[in-house]
């Protein structure tokens, strides 16, 4: 297993909640035989809605560069198509080259299965956002009030659709 997560917390009694990673924390906790109570935020904020992994690039970046952003995505979508189409053995290169994870090998193998139906779309492309997703977290932020300026001033949330992009993506 490995040290210093949020199961292990909530085990030694050092939290009281905390946010999982339903694709590995929540595996953790079962396969160790700890009960979790769940509370989904989409349950209760059901506006939210956000891809699990975001790739950030600088604005210059990709202004002077979006041939290299390209490669790299490309080359991610490629790696992401794999494991969703052959988890098992994305799971044996995992624990190969991360010889951590030898001692969690069920929670690898798991975690993959489950992840594996959540890479793709539903055109079986990886990688495509919709930007009408992240105007939730924006609505969320400005009505929470932690959205502040320099001087502690309370701001409007920005359109962060505008902060996204399929642009690099051909197949999106």
């Amino acid at each position: 297993m490995l040290q210093g997560g949020a199961i292990e917390a909530l085990i030694e009694d050092r939290v009281d909640f905390s946010a999982v990673f339903q694709g590995w924390s929540e595996i953790a906790a079962r396969l160790s035989g700890t009960e979790l109570r769940l509370f989904p935020y989409v349950d209760f904020i059901p506006e939210i809605v956000y891809p699990d992994v975001v790739f950030i690039a600088r604005s210059e970046m990709i202004e002077q560069q979006p041939d290299v952003l390209a490669r790299a995505l490309r080359a991610l979508g490629e790696a992401y198509t794999f494991a969703a189409e052959n988890p098992d053995q994305a799971a044996d290169i995992l624990i190969s080259e991360v010889t951590d994870l030898q001692q969690s090998e069920p929670l690898v193998r798991e975690s993959a299965q489950y992840r594996a139906a959540q890479y793709l779309n539903e055109d079986g492309v990886w990688g495509c956002v919709q930007t009408s997703h992240f105007a939730g977290i924006g609505g969320l932020l400005e009505r929470s009030g932690v959205l502040l300026d320099e001087d502690g001033q309370v701001v409007t949330a920005p359109e962060f659709s505008v902060y996204a992009t399929n642009e690099l993506l051909p197949d999106c």
